[in-house]
């Protein structure tokens, strides 16, 4: 069994062709599309295919209309957890015949596809790090901007949609209901998040930065912190918080649901945190962040205009950012430069002005 199929709010009967989006594994992958699933709603009953982890998420946007559905798969899409996972969504996929599937970035999927093992319907794949595959009658390729949401609506263009939709998160209906329902009772009214680790070591600042911004925020700052993470992280976190004695400085390492994170973060003046699913979490909400990049970049993902939500802190290396490069991780003295060099100090005027700015402000 691959899919459990889970469409609540599907109408099977209006007369729009199904399709079905497949992505990159992470959460920020699924919330860079929803500019897309915006434009496509009106014309087709789009159906992105949801890994096992992000099906609360997806359950929130099926509430907030901004999906009517979703396909959830049982096993993971990454290649190293099954390595026959990609043929096996294409004989998923075969069965329920969807007149269109976009592709994007799943490299061997689209091979799967254009191999044939996935019958029926459009076919349109475009990969970021430059993979290509010849057009044939069914399967087309598309070449990629440099920039994930303008890949994604390059889709909708594709399928002869143009409009520009301006979804990009929860609606403000939307996250009211989060923050009644779903914020952490907290000690204090006002406070900033701090979200250090991610799911990849080279996107992840060093520990040392994130406790000396800590330090300024409170003491300089006069704002509590909140500093959260995943159950997984509660070992890094006991060396973040050896040393730090302020009471205005609260540990929910591993104590808050996705639920919980979002309305944690929609009630936050604002989030410190690194190339991260919380940065995307903070996107959906409207919250601003302080972001740390490296190898990667905001402007490879985020819409134009990011900057209102996202302020980016970064070294400004020549090497910086590699993701999509051929020097990609590969740094002459075999640490990442671009994250292991970062001092507080350098960010402190950045900090404190963030600090004053009121919840719910994105600042200038």
């Amino acid at each position: 069994m691959i899919f459990s199929m889970k469409t609540p709010h599907f109408n099977t009967n209006d007369g729009r062709p199904s399709l079905v989006f497949v992505t990159y594994s992470g959460l920020g992958d699924l919330v860079v599309a929803l500019p897309l699933f915006w434009a496509l709603r009106p014309h087709f009953k789009v159906l992105p295919v949801i890994q096992p982890q992000h099906r609360v998420l997806a359950q929130l946007f099926i509430e907030d209309e901004i999906l009517e559905g979703y396909f959830p798969i049982v096993n993971s899409l990454r290649f190293s957890s099954d390595p026959l996972g990609h043929v096996k969504i294409c004989w998923a996929l075969s069965n329920l015949r969807p007149e269109v599937v976009l592709i994007y970035g799943k490299s061997l999927l689209a091979l799967a596809a254009f191999l044939g093992f996935l019958r029926g319907g459009r076919k349109l794949f475009c990969d970021p790090m430059g993979f290509t595959l010849p057009t044939t009658g069914s399967f087309k390729m598309l070449t990629s901007t440099g920039n994930r949401t303008r890949d994604h609506l390059q889709f909708a263009e594709k399928l002869g949609i143009l409009s520009r939709p301006d979804c990009f998160g929860f609606s403000r209906g939307a996250i009211d209901r989060i923050l009644i329902e779903f914020r952490p009772n907290m000690d204090f009214p006002s406070y900033a998040v701090v979200a250090p680790w991610t799911s990849t070591a080279y996107r992840t600042a060093p520990l040392r930065f994130f406790r000396e911004c800590i330090e300024i925020i409170v003491t300089e700052g006069d704002l509590p912190v909140v500093v959260t993470g995943t159950p997984q992280d509660h070992r890094a976190a006991a060396n973040l918080f050896h040393g730090l004695k302020h009471k205005s400085v609260k540990n929910l390492v591993g104590a808050t649901s996705l639920q919980e994170m979002l309305g944690l973060l929609a009630g936050a003046r604002f989030l410190l945190t690194s190339d991260s699913g919380n940065l995307h979490l903070a996107w959906l909400v409207g919250t601003r962040s302080l972001a740390v990049f490296g190898p990667t970049a905001p402007e490879r993902i985020f819409p134009e205009g990011f900057q209102e939500r996202i302020v980016p802190i970064r070294l400004g290396l020549p090497c910086s950012p590699c993701e999509f490069s051929a020097r990609r991780y590969r740094c002459p003295a075999l640490f990442l430069q671009c994250m292991s060099g970062l001092e507080a100090a350098h960010v402190k005027n950045m900090l404190l002005k963030a600090c004053q700015t009121s919840t719910g402000e994105t600042g200038d």
